[in-house]
């Protein structure tokens, strides 16, 4: 398993490679991507400060959860083109595979209890997850 957050060795050599550097238009994909995740945070929480139906298969979770997949994927698709995580990506990634999990979390938690409570762990853990994603 490779570790994103520590410098990579090429096999025999005693000195480490510099991370890839991603070009303007990748970064500039990259922030379309986050942005497009940002848009359907917001309009989730617009939904769920106006009363709308409150399970998982929803439009606004679809927004939401679309923007996460596609922020995923080109991150990840990253990571398999340079072998690793390009410089600012590292800790992205992270928050990444923390977001995934607390995604998933939510979905169950709506198909158990179907609405939602004051607090959820699954919410929580999207949350503090999410935090590494946006740096």
């Amino acid at each position: 398993m490779v570790n994103v957050l520590t410098p990579h060795r090429s096999s025999g050599s005693r000195t480490a490679t510099p991370p890839p550097r991603l070009s303007p238009r990748e970064d500039l994909l990259t922030v379309a991507f986050t942005g497009w995740l940002i848009l359907g945070l917001f309009v989730d929480g617009w939904a769920h400060n106006n009363d709308k139906p409150e399970t998982f298969f929803t439009p606004w979770h679809g927004l939401f959860y679309s923007g996460f997949i596609a922020t995923a994927l080109w991150m990840w698709s990253r990571y398999q083109r340079h072998g690793r995580a390009p410089v600012g990506y590292g800790l992205g990634m992270v928050g990444v595979l923390g977001f995934g999990v607390g995604g998933v979390a939510d979905m169950v938690w709506h198909m158990i209890f179907g609405v939602e409570a004051t607090w959820r762990p699954c919410s929580a853990r999207r949350t503090c997850s999410s935090s590494p994603a946006r740096s």
